[in-house]
């Protein structure tokens, strides 16, 4: 994720990071109002994340959040579409797909 981080603030977005999906939870609950999109990784020690993801919910449901996982569109995507996510990257994933799918996460009304 350093390297996700990087390039998105190459690309003048401010990032928040978690070193798993209970920190996660707990840095949005602590800036939510300055969250518009949530990047999560579907395999993640303490709370996994389809965990992090209802927890995410739970506080805010509109918030707009993409899957990444580097187990292929079988394994991830499919963790990530049982848990209501629409957007997801497979890892490893270039800037462009990045990118481009979080500004299609970011322009489309709902989660």
């Amino acid at each position: 994720m350093k390297a996700t981080g990087k390039t998105l603030r190459a690309y003048g977005y401010q990032v928040l990071t978690a070193g798993n999906g209970a920190k996660a939870v707990a840095v949005f609950a602590q800036h939510k109002k300055d969250v518009s999109l949530v990047l999560t990784d579907m395999m993640m020690p303490v709370m996994d994340g389809p965990a992090a993801i209802r927890a995410l919910w739970r506080i805010d449901p509109k918030l707009k959040i993409i899957g990444a996982s580097g187990l292929g569109s079988a394994g991830g995507m499919g963790k990530a579409r049982q848990a209501g996510v629409k957007h997801f990257l497979n890892k490893p994933y270039a800037a462009s797909a990045l990118l481009n799918t979080i500004r299609s996460c970011i322009s489309e009304g709902t989660n």
